[in-house]
């Protein structure tokens, strides 16, 4: 089977999130638009509302306040209406935040209204007290809007800040009414109190720093939002410098800070609340739309990745058919993907006889099973023939069933050839290996026969020695290509069967000198290369033979221990051992005298060792050597 991307023609299936619109801007629908006429009747209207509104400070300065305030108190309870409804929504925090603090605003601004000079609703209530709730109610909105840039992006629970406002509210609230600590703001015929003036400062300030906050972060707003925003602000900071001149709350610079407020909180409106309800997508589905221009990115992304991937990637339906095909799938088969597109790969792709095999893969896919290292041939529009390895996985659908297969491959037709290759060319190498040492051990023993008969028929005892001490070497030699021809590997020889099969060899040979000579072999684990295991084979015999020659002269018999062993280091000892009569003292291996000695001096110079006597009771010979890896052997032997 396969895996996915999207080919020449095709798109991927997966997206790659990227930025979206900044907040309040519009999706689907246009911005609202209107000629110079309209602004125009926009204006005279405002200016006609305004002036409506002046005309009732005539008749009560009370209901002037009430309207004035009433307006205010409309706006930011719907400003917290629609945030707090589309909290669920709009992911992104600063309206949250911005409509919870309008409401406590609004509530704060509800207060402070009714605790105005003259209405009456709030027994022995004076303009102190109504400018103190403003105090409040303004250290709440400046801070707020101050703060409200810093969550954009960041995640903020709702009724944790809805309960953190309603606390503030109640601790003005009751600084005012219950506990009488709040700062004094008025006092009847003198005016404002420094505090007061101070505070409106103070309150100008930090609204001047949200508008710097606004400003860095004005990536994350459409560009009239963020002007109707700043706009506000503005306002509302002429309004507080208003608010500092007046020493009367019925004078003219409480009127006019009314008015900069409604203005201020008209741009809020039209900034918040008209923006998000006539175009509600820019407010609260504008991270579906993200999501929706990240996928579209994400999809171009991968497909370009995908179609530039040399690894086949193919991607299946419910029903097998082809959903994906990507560039390299093309390249191989020859189809492309509008030829493959809907075509169940075993209708086209398939030899006859994996066809039903691939499709009993396929549903093993669909019920969750993947099967790895699974190969098959697909054949190209020319009739060519691949073997493609796959690996596979799926896409899950909202139901958690296997919706979408996808496979990844490798075509592996050439890599197969030659490990097939391979393996042929070693199996006749091991036919050509067992064969040559078939035929050296033949003639390694044709050739001991023939010294055997003419040791027999030598003229004397010397003579005769001479060709058995050959026979026996030339034996020893046969006896690995015996061993090796019938091991499983022949680049190595296991010298405890080699030394095992001499050693009874030699025992047979000399059983006539002694009949008590006890032979003891210790060569466990120790594995040797053929041009190492040729010449200390050849030292064993030696060695051993001389022992039984030799060592138990006018005695019974006795003991020749043999141990070969690898030392740390890359180091194999090899000893021999009898407690026999032990050889001279004045015999010097460097340069030995007899033959057989001369053999073994030149035997441990070819394993590249050093050889050593031990006199005591009896006689033991050391050799030691550095074990040759059967590859290298191979090289210097060559």
């Amino acid at each position: 089977m396969k895996r996915n991307d999207a080919g020449r023609g095709g798109e991927a299936a997966f997206a790659r999130p990227s930025s979206g619109p900044a907040l309040g801007e519009a999706a689907d629908a246009e911005r609202p638009s209107g000629g110079t006429g309209r602004r125009v009747l926009s204006a005279a209207i405002g200016l006609a509302v305004l002036g409506g509104l002046y005309l009732t400070t005539f008749h009560s300065y009370l209901l002037f306040h009430v309207l004035a305030e009433g307006f205010s108190i409309t706006v930011g309870a719907a400003i917290f209406m629609l945030a707090w409804n589309s909290r669920r929504f709009a992911r992104n925090p600063y309206l949250l935040l911005l409509g919870v603090a309008y409401l406590c605003v609004s509530a704060l601004d509800l207060v402070h209204t009714l605790a105005y000079k003259g209405m009456g609703v709030i027994p022995e209530a004076g303009g102190n007290f109504a400018t103190q709730l403003w105090i409040g109610a303004r250290y709440v909105e400046a801070l707020s809007l101050l703060i409200a840039p810093l969550f954009i992006g960041r995640r903020l629970r709702g009724d944790v800040t809805f309960i953190a406002y309603v606390g503030v509210f109640a601790l003005i609230v009751a600084s005012v009414f219950l506990w009488g600590v709040f700062p004094v703001c008025l006092v009847e015929g003198a005016g404002l109190t420094p505090f007061k003036k101070i505070s409106e400062y103070v309150i100008s300030l930090v609204l001047l720093g949200s508008v710097g906050m606004l400003l860095r972060r004005r990536s994350s707003f459409d560009p009239a939002v963020l002007r109707l925003l700043v706009a506000s602000i503005l306002l509302t900071m002429a309004a507080e410098m208003a608010f500092t001149l007046y020493t009367d709350v019925y004078g003219l610079f409480n009127l006019i800070g009314h008015y900069l407020k409604i203005l201020s909180f008209y741009f809020i409106y039209l900034g918040v609340l008209q923006i998000g309800l006539a175009r509600p997508y820019s407010l609260l589905f504008r991270d579906l739309r993200q999501s929706e221009q990240a996928l579209k990115a994400e999809r171009d992304f991968v497909s370009a990745v995908l179609s530039t991937a040399g690894a086949l990637v193919v991607v299946l339906d419910r029903e097998g058919r082809i959903v994906r095909f990507n560039r390299a799938c093309e390249d191989l088969t020859g189809y492309t993907f509008e030829e493959a597109r809907g075509r169940a790969v075993w209708d086209f792709l398939l030899t006859d006889e994996e066809s039903a095999p691939v499709q009993a893969v396929f549903r093993e896919l669909q019920s969750g099973s993947f099967p790895n290292e699974y190969e098959n041939y697909w054949v190209a529009k020319d009739g060519t023939r691949h073997r493609i390895a796959w690996s596979n996985t799926a896409l899950l659908g909202p139901d958690s069933d296997v919706e979408y297969v996808i496979a990844t491959g490798i075509d592996v037709t050439e890599r197969r050839q030659a490990e097939a290759d391979l393996r042929q060319a070693l199996a006749d190498k091991d036919v050509i290996l067992a064969e040559t040492h078939h035929r050296v051990r033949n003639n390694l023993q044709i050739i001991a026969s023939l010294l055997e008969l003419s040791r027999e028929r030598a003229d004397s005892a010397e003579a005769a020695a001479v060709l058995r001490d050959a026979r026996d070497r030339i034996f020893a030699m046969g006896l690995i290509h015996t061993e090796l021809y019938r091991a499983d590997r022949f680049d190595l020889v296991d010298m405890e069967l080699h030394v095992r099969n001499l050693a009874e060899h030699l025992a047979e040979v000399h059983a006539g000198r002694s009949t008590d000579v006890h032979l003891i072999i210790a060569a466990s684990n120790v594995r040797l290369s053929l041009a190492q295991a040729v010449p200390c084979g050849l030292i064993v015999s030696e060695l051993t033979s001389n022992a039984y020659r030799h060592a138990f002269e006018g005695r019974p018999g006795g003991t020749i221990e043999v141990t070969l062993a690898q030392l740390p280091d890359q180091m194999v000892s090899l000893r021999i051992r009898d407690d026999g009569v032990g050889i001279p003292e004045d015999i010097d291996m460097a340069e030995p005298k007899t033959l057989g000695l001369q053999l073994v001096r030149g035997l441990t110079d070819q394993l590249g060792g050093t050889i050593e006597i031990v006199h005591g009771d009896g006689t033991e010979v050391i050799v030691r050597f550095r074990l040759v890896p059967a590859a290298t052997a191979m090289k210097t032997t060559e």
